[in-house]
Formats: C-alpha cells, structure tokens, sequence
C-alpha cells in the first residue's frame, strides 16, 4: 500500500490517502495576491471532496505545473 501526504488548502492537518481509492481530481485555478491560485478538489471513495493546496505562481505555466506534477506524483508507481 502506498500512502500520499496531501495538504490541506485551508490548513489544518493534511490528509494521508492511498491514491488508489481516487474517484476524481480536479484543477481550480484562481488569483491570488501575487499570480495564480493552484489547487486541486480531491474525491476519494467515502468521503467528501478535499481540496488539497498546490501553491501560488506567478505565470500560468507554473501553475499548470504545479497541477501536472501533482497527478505525476499521484499515478506513480509504489
């Protein structure tokens, strides 16, 4: 079993999951102070939606990184 640390958009504690119970992910994007809000709604089999913090960017393209290596990281191997 592999276990994912996620951290929580809204603080508190950070959730630790086995990414094979995922149902869904999803990026939302939105500004921020200085560039551009990432994080990601996490669904995992019984239990209700998390969002999960990627950080804030000041290009787009960082950004849409910060999301891409976060579902590299999710759909590597154990």
């Amino acid at each position: 079993m592999r276990l994912l640390s996620l951290p929580a958009a809204h603080g508190g504690p950070p959730l630790w999951i086995n990414p094979a119970h995922l149902v869904s992910v999803q990026a939302l994007y939105r500004a921020g102070i200085n560039g551009t809000v990432v994080e990601a709604e996490v669904k995992v089999e019984g239990m209700p939606l998390y969002r999960v913090a990627l950080g804030e960017h000041f290009e787009k393209t960082a950004a849409y990184a910060a999301f891409d290596e976060f579902m590299r990281t999710l759909q590597a191997d154990e």
